[in-house]
């Protein structure tokens, strides 16, 4: 007596292992510019906060605070008299040159625009203007 299993053939089973890997592969791109987004996103709500923070900071306390964007080290410092906080930029930005600002004791803030380039092609240009230290980001 001779028994016929059904199996897959070899040309098959190679179809289906290509088609499995491009379809993973396009998952894992996919999901890779959707966390370069969301590192982006992240840090310029972390700024926001950073920035809300120091200047209600200034305000109660009746001091400037120094805004220090560093292109060298990628970082972002906010100092006053009496504390240092520190935000690392991502790398998936880069900027044009290194800014300094200041928010004064009564939370004005001289105007400024810096530009801020992305991998992906973005520039998000983030202008700072003198009414209470408001900022708006436009990509």
């Amino acid at each position: 007596m001779t028994s016929h299993k059904s199996a897959f053939t070899l040309s098959e089973t190679l179809v289906t292992l290509l088609i499995s890997t491009i379809v993973v592969l396009l998952i894992f791109f996919m999901s890779q510019l959707n966390w370069n987004k969301y590192k982006i996103d992240y840090f310029f709500n972390s700024f926001h906060s950073y920035w809300s923070q120091q200047q209600l900071f200034s305000k109660q306390k009746n001091v400037a605070t120094t805004v220090f964007i560093n292109k060298n080290n990628n970082t972002i410092y906010f100092i006053n008299p009496y504390k240092k906080d520190e935000l690392i930029i991502p790398k998936e930005l880069t900027l044009h040159s290194s800014y300094k600002l200041k928010i004064n004791p009564d939370g004005y803030t001289k105007p400024c625009t810096v530009y801020w380039n992305a991998d992906d092609g973005k520039t998000y240009k983030q202008t700072f203007q003198m009414g209470w230290g408001i900022y708006h980001i436009k990509v």
